[in-house]
């Protein structure tokens, strides 16, 4: 015999009155959708906190020189610093551009093309 088989839910449920069940229904229903409202803060959460840990180069670039500033870095500590992050920008401004043939005409431009005597 099954465990939840002891339970006998059917007859529980037939014994309610409808307003009962409609009420339990309802009920089941809220708690399915703040779970799932949960779970998609949740995801929000976790998605935002990568992007912002990830950061800007620029914004880090800007907040370490701060650093240097306040005499919280030291010079070699700054110039590694900002060699690091010079390279992580420019890959990733290679990566933003559109892939280009090397030899090959840029595309030409969409429209209909110019006729020397417009129609009249």
């Amino acid at each position: 015999m099954l465990p939840w088989a002891a339970l006998d839910l059917n007859s529980w449920w037939d014994g309610l009155t409808k307003e009962h069940r409609f009420v339990m229904a309802s009920a089941a229903m809220i708690g399915v959708l703040l779970f799932g409202a949960l779970v998609i803060w949740l995801v929000d959460r976790w998605r935002r906190r990568q992007d912002s840990d990830r950061g800007r180069g620029d914004n880090q670039m800007s907040t370490f020189r701060e650093l240097y500033e306040k005499g919280l870095l030291t010079r070699e500590e700054y110039d590694r610093i900002r060699g690091k992050l010079s390279t992580r920008m420019l890959r990733e401004l290679e990566g933003k551009k559109p892939a280009e043939e090397p030899g090959k005409p840029p595309p030409a431009a969409t429209g209909p093309p110019e006729t020397e005597n417009p129609p009249t």
